[in-house]
């Protein structure tokens, strides 16, 4: 890589400590929206589950579970607890996944600017916070766990949840691989890819990637707990001897 001006070189750094101090740029029009917000009816879901309610996407699972809490109905029917139990499983992933998009838009931010400048300061300094995301994704995806169930850390099997006391039928929620490792987002670290231009755009397209299968895994879960919001409610209804 050339030598920079001074000038340009301190433009370069001043650039690359400024980084993550920007404010989050909105989603393109058409991406899909952060964790369950379907559930809140205001992306024209004919099913959705409250079309009243106000779009703020982290209360959407917590609205689903209003539907699980209270009432000794919970308590006598094994299959609605485990419901509820599966549900509170899928906001706390879904709440990890928004929490992870930030660390991976920072480090495409990172890979984008070091690939368009030549400062190898200002690129050390960029590879450094790169790395720093990486440890974020993994710390946030392994603390994602609600009542020893966890779908998005990689190290546990599909879980299914009974939807019906005879055991009839059951919904298996996929669990899903949201680590930086190998079989999950697989991202590496600064050391093997920051290293040239080349590399660095083809880091580009992998963090593209990424963010796309956290948007599908949002979409995905948004859905099981749709399913399983239903059969709670039918379920509660034959309990309070109404069907």
């Amino acid at each position: 890589m050339a030598t920079q001006t001074a000038g340009a070189g301190a433009s370069a750094l001043s650039r690359a400590k400024n980084l993550f101090r920007r404010t989050p740029e909105p989603e393109a029009a058409g991406q899909s929206k952060p964790l369950l917000r379907r559930l809140t009816g205001r992306d024209g879901d004919a099913d959705a589950l409250d079309p009243s309610m106000d779009a703020d996407p982290r209360i959407a699972i917590d609205r689903a579970l209003r539907y699980t809490r209270g009432g000794t109905m919970f308590d006598q029917k094994p299959v609605m607890r485990e419901i509820h139990r599966a549900l509170g499983a899928l906001e706390q992933a879904t709440l990890t996944i928004d929490a992870i998009r930030e660390p991976l838009r920072e480090a495409y931010n990172a890979a984008q600017t070091a690939s368009e400048i030549e400062d190898q300061q200002a690129i050390h300094l960029l590879a450094q916070q790169y790395d720093q995301c990486m440890t974020d994704i993994n710390e946030r995806a392994s603390a994602a766990t609600h009542e020893n169930l966890n779908l998005i850390n990689g190290t546990s099997q599909n879980y299914e949840v009974p939807l019906d006391p005879e055991g009839k039928g059951r919904l298996v929620i996929g669990h899903a691989n949201l680590t930086t490792a190998e079989g999950g987002l697989d991202l590496p670290f600064s050391s093997d890819v920051f290293i040239s231009r080349t590399s660095l755009e083809k880091l580009t397209g992998h963090l593209h990637t990424a963010l796309g299968r956290l948007d599908w895994m949002a979409s995905i879960y948004c859905r099981d707990a749709n399913v399983l919001v239903e059969h709670y409610k039918a379920l509660a209804r034959k309990n309070d001897g109404l069907d």
